[in-house]
């Protein structure tokens, strides 16, 4: 039977296409739990091959020690029928954020993160029972980026990427740029790369990448959004060592952004987001 699912801070709720519910079942602690695909970040939640899934988000019951504030990232996998497989916390010394997740094709997991403390935007890779193999983060490390990491993908040749925003000055103004790294299937850095606004292309003050998914040809594709006093749609596209090939904006609002490009099977692009629409 085919079927889709909703997922909603700790609430999953899936259903056949047919929307007859199959399972709804709240998981979590004492205190809250947090699904970032509330906020932006799709891909916190993916089947697997097993069957059931496996979940990525925060959660502040489980990972971080009593006389602690903040969150930890959380790991959830479930079955088919919603029940517990398994779950683990995972923490950096502050606030640890879970925003994608995929399963990695030699096994396991792979969570693109926000991790607590100096880590910034991470990649962490578990097995299947949810114990850390490697993490890899991208604040220390030359040509690295730390802030926000909003998402993690499989590159074709069995590498991963991360993409993000970090804040940085440039021509003395500060801005916010955004991010692209990829690492090899042990988590050893293969690039990592920063992308600002340039007036004469993007005319804008800033801009950040929501996701990435590779291409046919080996490449990458990004969004997210430019701020040039209006939030616009970003597009951009890489090739296999993270260099611009092409990046595009698109205006049709006051604000929007974009949260996930694929390639088509015809090499035709398909990009999702959102648009805040004037009532006035």
């Amino acid at each position: 039977m085919k079927s889709c699912f909703f997922l909603s801070a700790s609430l999953l709720v899936a259903c056949s296409v047919k929307a007859q519910v199959i399972f709804q079942k709240t998981y979590g602690g004492h205190q809250y739990e947090n699904s970032d695909c509330m906020y932006r970040g799709p891909g916190s939640i993916t089947r697997t091959a097993e069957g059931g899934y496996a979940i990525c988000h925060a959660t502040a019951s489980y990972g971080v020690p009593a006389s602690t504030s903040g969150e930890s990232l959380y790991f959830l996998k479930i079955d088919d029928n919603g029940d517990t497989l398994v779950t683990r916390a995972y923490n950096s010394g502050g606030n640890s954020i879970g925003r994608s997740i995929f399963e990695a094709a030699g096994g396991g997991y792979v969570m693109g993160a926000t991790m607590g403390g100096a880590a910034g935007t991470s990649l962490i890779r578990v097995n299947a029972n949810g114990d850390t193999l490697w993490t890899r983060s991208f604040s220390p490390i030359p040509g690295g980026f730390g802030g926000t990491g909003y998402y993690g993908f499989p590159f074709n040749d069995g590498g991963f990427g991360a993409v993000g925003e970090y804040g940085e000055t440039v021509q003395n103004h500060s801005t916010f740029c955004a991010g692209l790294a990829k690492v090899d299937a042990n988590g050893n850095l293969v690039f990592g790369k920063t992308y600002y606004y340039n007036p004469a292309l993007f005319n804008g003050t800033g801009m950040r990448f929501y996701s990435a998914s590779p291409t046919s040809d080996g490449g990458v594709l990004a969004t997210g959004y430019i701020d040039d006093m209006e939030i616009d749609v970003v597009v951009v596209r890489m090739d296999s060592t993270g260099n611009v090939l092409w990046a595009k904006s698109y205006d049709l609002s006051t604000e929007e952004a974009g949260l996930m490009a694929k390639e088509l099977p015809d090499h035709s692009i398909a990009v999702t987001g959102y648009v805040a629409l004037s009532t006035t």
